[in-house]
């Protein structure tokens, strides 16, 4: 059996899928992709058993259909050494040989395995509950959550996701490691149902990537009649879920990824109602002086503190092992009794970076309790809320 594809082409469609494959010493055969030729489509799979890749690209010429499994990192570095041309491939289907040749007069051979021994994928089913949303928001939700998840956390795996939480006509999307907490709402996104499942934070962010432009490459050129009708139709991202899996499905990409088990905690009950104390002050301005004071901070537990008053916040840090230190003043607007607060700096600088608008306030109830940072302005049609846990001030 043998096929022509464009080297570009293939090179895009085999580094989208490549994101997701690792070597898996259980289980090597997933170290290779899996080829699937269906008439004149080629379909890409790749997977680490938890998230899977599927990509599909349109063969220039094929004759007759096959499936083998080749090699991921060996197939995605020769097939970059090529520019923009054909590439003639054979498949020998009795023991799974490539035979590539370009017009270059290149021919190389290559084993491939038997695609029998790839892992059976989760399939959607006739169970799965179906909507859709915009590409954009997605991206959004992915990109405001995913930072605040716990990284690594065993005792606690349902930490280690996002929360999908549809709550029939509005969505919410949440992360938390329990010391920093993110709420993205939308109100302009339906989902009729309600639920909730908790998507890996890998899984989540592989979907962003490829959303946000590493596959649009390969889209493009795989199919450009699909990027014009999205245009016309918008940028929409079909979701399909069930008990155990979620499918992100776009353009010529199927994404596959196995939900977290477990409960997920309930987030609204960690959030303090009663905030009688709010600062508002620049985004811009304040993440640049944390960045600088935190310089001066202990590494390894880069704390900063804060001392409010009614126009003037002051910004300090002191590491006791070196003899560091550093202060920094900045005009600000503040509400309620004057406080001394603690907090994270890294933690805030994450959630700071986060935030879409120029302005924003931080309501607290005192420095005990979590501080709420709160965009000021920005998109009507959503909400964000972000919760950080203070650093006790000695």
């Amino acid at each position: 059996m043998k096929f022509i594809v464009n080297s570009r082409v293939l090179g895009q469609g085999l580094q989208s899928v490549n994101s997701v494959i690792s070597d898996n010493k259980s289980m090597p055969i997933i170290a290779n992709v899996l080829f699937e030729i269906k008439g004149r489509e080629l379909v890409l799979t790749g997977t680490d058993l938890e998230t899977t890749i599927r990509t599909t690209i349109t063969l220039d010429e094929a004759s007759g259909d096959v499936r083998v499994a080749v090699p991921a990192k060996r197939i995605t570095e020769i097939v970059s050494t090529f520019g923009d041309m054909p590439l003639l491939v054979e498949v020998n289907e009795e023991n799974y040989w490539l035979a590539i040749s370009s017009e270059q007069r290149m021919l190389g051979d290559m084993p491939g395995e038997n695609p029998e021994a790839y892992p059976i994928l989760a399939e959607e089913g006739a169970d799965a509950a179906t909507m859709s949303i915009d590409a954009d928001i997605l991206i959004s939700a992915i990109s405001k959550t995913a930072f605040a998840t716990a990284i690594g956390d065993t005792f606690r795996p349902t930490m280690a996701g996002i929360y999908f939480d549809f709550r029939g006509d509005h969505v919410i999307f949440v992360g938390t490691d329990a010391q920093k907490l993110v709420r993205y709402s939308r109100m302009d996104v339906n989902p009729q149902n309600k639920v909730g499942f908790i998507v890996p934070r890998k899984s989540g962010m592989l979907v962003k990537s490829i959303l946000g432009g590493k596959g649009n490459e390969a889209k493009r050129g795989a199919d450009e009649q699909a990027e014009a009708e999205d245009k016309e139709g918008g940028n929409k991202v079909k979701l399909s879920y069930n008990d155990k899996n979620v499918f992100f499905t776009f353009d010529k990409f199927m994404i596959a990824c196995r939900l977290i088990d477990g409960k997920y905690p309930n987030y609204d009950a960690v959030i303090p109602k009663e905030n009688p104390n709010k600062l508002t002050i620049d985004k811009v301005a304040l993440l640049n002086a944390v960045q600088r004071i935190a310089l001066f901070g202990n590494d390894a537990t880069p704390t900063i503190q804060m001392n409010l008053h009614e126009t003037l916040l002051e910004i300090q840090t002191e590491d006791a092992d070196t003899g560091r230190k550093a202060k920094e003043n900045l005009p600000c607007h503040y509400e309620g009794e004057e406080m001394v607060i603690g907090f994270n700096a890294k933690s805030l600088l994450e959630m700071l970076k986060n935030v879409g608008s120029e302005e924003v306030s931080i309501e607290m109830s005192d420095p005990t309790r979590a501080g709420l940072i709160i965009p000021i302005g920005g998109d009507p049609k959503e909400e964000v809320l972000m919760l950080l846990m203070p650093f006790l001030i000695r």
